[in-house]
């Protein structure tokens, strides 16, 4: 699979800002092998002046239910 086949939007966000951010965890984040936490993902969408929703899938929490 060549590099250009795993572009996604975080990371033509990214490069298009010139964002100076090792590859490492990134590269997975922008590649879709990873994920960030909540904080992170909010982080990097107000770096790059873009919403969150346009860079990441939204993520639900829920409540378990007690069952008796």
């Amino acid at each position: 699979m060549l590099a250009s086949e795993n572009k996604t939007v975080v990371r033509e966000y990214r490069e298009s800002k010139g964002a100076k951010i090792p590859i490492g965890t990134l590269y997975d984040v922008e590649i879709g092998r990873r994920s960030l936490k909540a904080n992170k993902a909010k982080k990097m969408a107000d770096f790059l002046e873009v919403p969150i929703e346009k860079l990441f899938r939204p993520t639900y929490y829920r409540a378990i239910p007690i069952t008796d």
